[in-house]
């Protein structure tokens, strides 16, 4: 086959004519095109600044060192991070009793139950002992208000108030159950048993003297009656009594035989706690139009009532002042909850800040790698800068920085 000869110079113009449309393209594409694609700053309220984070930047034009890395504008990028969620931190590893506030509301106080020591934690999550006594198998712990005493209760009945200031011990009656201290923390409330129950009684005790005084006989409705102690020192108890299947009127029993007006609540199963101010208490009932699960109210001493917008136990709740509790809601109830309180320690909690006053509840926002807690015990810094609880399964103490 004869090829045709090959026309080198036709071959060389056509080459020569497409480089040249490639480079007027180029220039077309970068005077009219490059700069609409290049990255613009849109951020229009502060001057652009580089990212901190990234090792290869140094605001002072230097290699980078602890000394010259523009820490501000690191902690400005920290402050920026759209977390909203709040970590639980674990404050011992055993189970503990008896978790307050110490007296300066800020520190945690508490029994250890794997040494049998009292111990106190700063808000730095120092530990320092509160003894240098050894306690053994405390069964219960019920402080002073002002946490230099406190009734322990041993599983063999035996009782003693301790005194951490004094560290001094005095033993009181085994028949004696139940325990809250007076306002002025001179004096306990107690149930006095006796084998017959006609001869059982609420009773005040001094404990500097030992002087007992009978408030009310309880005969054989003790457990209708509820030690509580109101901060301005009126009344030291409520009696619930049944007024029919849904209702419960609540009787206020003072030291000195007042007779003060009752209120009835909607539901059975009172349980009532006082304000810092003692003019409303946060109670919780139950009832078949709850389907028997805890709802929690709020009333004041006439019987003026509110129902708050969760349901749980007011014993899992907390006053931070006379407008605000902090509470654990359980994320879910078993049958017939409100009857067997004991039931929802098997079930989580959410932690949920309530304003009495507006009626509004808003939940702690907590990471969910934490979500596993059930709120036995809770309490509220003096600042409102930090919550605590015991957990009701495994008896150990966390923190929440809020």
């Amino acid at each position: 086959m004869n090829l045709p000869e090959l026309n080198y110079k036709k071959i060389a113009l056509v080459v020569g004519f497409s480089l040249i449309c490639l480079f007027f393209a180029w220039l077309i594409y970068m005077f009219f095109f490059a700069s609409m694609l290049a990255p613009v700053n849109t951020n229009t309220n502060e001057p652009y600044e580089p990212d901190p984070t990234n090792r290869n930047f140094n605001a002072n034009g230097a290699l980078p060192t602890d000394k010259n890395i523009n820490q501000a504008a690191i902690e400005r990028t920290r402050k920026i991070q759209p977390s909203g969620f709040s970590e639980i931190r674990k404050i011992t590893e055993s189970s503990v009793k008896g978790a307050a506030l110490a007296s300066n509301g800020s520190d945690i106080i508490y029994y250890s139950r794997a040494d049998g020591k009292f111990y106190k934690i700063d808000e730095y999550g120092e530990e320092t002992l509160l003894s240098e006594k050894t306690f053994y198998d405390v069964q219960n712990v019920v402080w002073s208000n002002n946490k230099d005493k406190a009734v322990l209760e041993y599983p063999d009945g035996a009782n003693v108030v301790y005194d951490f200031t004094k560290e001094e011990q005095k033993t009181i009656p085994k028949n004696w159950e139940d325990f809250e201290f007076s306002v002025d923390n001179k004096k306990v409330v107690t149930k006095s048993f006796s084998s017959y129950s006609a001869e059982s009684n609420l009773v005040i005790a001094d404990i500097s003297t030992g002087q007992t005084k009978i408030i009310e006989n309880l005969g054989d409705k003790a457990n209708f009656f509820q030690i509580s102690c109101s901060p301005d020192n009126q009344i030291v108890a409520f009696f619930a009594e049944l007024a029919d299947f849904d209702h419960q009127e609540i009787y206020f029993i003072g030291q000195y035989g007042e007779n003060f007006k009752s209120i009835i609540v909607s539901g059975m199963g009172f349980k009532g706690k006082w304000s810092p101010d003692s003019k409303k208490i946060l109670y919780s009932v139950y009832s078949s139009l709850s389907d028997y699960k805890p709802i929690l109210w709020i009333t004041d001493k006439e019987g003026s009532q509110r129902m708050l917008p969760v349901k749980t136990w007011s014993d899992k709740c907390v006053f931070y002042n006379n407008e605000i509790i902090y509470c654990g809601v359980p994320q879910e109830f078993g049958e017939m909850a409100g009857m067997f309180p004991e039931s929802s320690f098997k079930f989580n909690d959410d932690i949920y800040k309530i304003d009495i006053i507006k009626n509004y509840a808003e939940k702690i926002q907590i990471d969910k790698k934490f979500d596993f807690y059930n709120v036995k015990e809770i309490l509220i810094s003096k600042n409102q800068d930090a919550l605590y609880f015991t957990d009701g399964r495994t008896g150990r103490l966390y923190k929440i920085e809020l």
